[in-house]
């Protein structure tokens, strides 16, 4: 049974308590602009100007990000066609991303041209949606996944 008469522990006034993030910042900050004033006049505007710089090259960066962003696309590729296109961007001392717009533009022209025929490779989506479901015959991972999903479903 506890000892009522007892106090409880108490924590002397000065320990290292752990303090949240904004406490820690505000801390690190404080000790950087101690730090800074010890520098000389010119040390501190040579400083002052490598962080203008940084800032300049995050802004930037960030300001072509965003006007990337437009121009993007998210694909999952199966490793073997990934690898693949690395391969030949690295042969061809390219991106990725260059050989993969070349490739698109001429298999682009090339169906419209009627030279590739989806029909034969076209089944139905298990995906509300998408009507069909479109597998490349050396899509090795999406054909396990697709007959999995039949097996799973007692289609196959």
């Amino acid at each position: 049974m506890p000892n009522p008469n007892k106090r409880p522990a108490t924590l002397p006034a000065l320990t290292d308590l752990p303090a949240d993030e904004v406490v820690a910042d505000i801390l690190s900050d404080s000790e950087r602009r101690q730090d800074e004033m010890k520098l000389s006049l010119k040390e501190r505007q040579a400083l002052l100007a490598a962080r203008r710089k940084e800032i300049e090259r995050h802004e930037k960066a960030s300001r072509k990000a965003k006007n990337q962003e437009a121009h993007r696309i998210f694909l999952l590729l199966p490793t073997d066609l990934k690898e693949s296109l690395v391969g030949i961007a690295g042969w061809n001392g390219t991106s990725v991303s260059q050989v993969v717009t070349f490739l698109l533009y001429e298999a682009v022209a090339q169906y419209e041209s009627g030279q590739i025929d989806f029909s034969r490779h076209k089944s139905p989506s298990y995906s509300p949606r998408y009507v069909s479901e479109l597998i490349h015959p050396k899509d090795a991972e999406r054909q396990q996944r697709r007959s999995d999903q039949k097996r799973k479903k007692g289609w196959g």
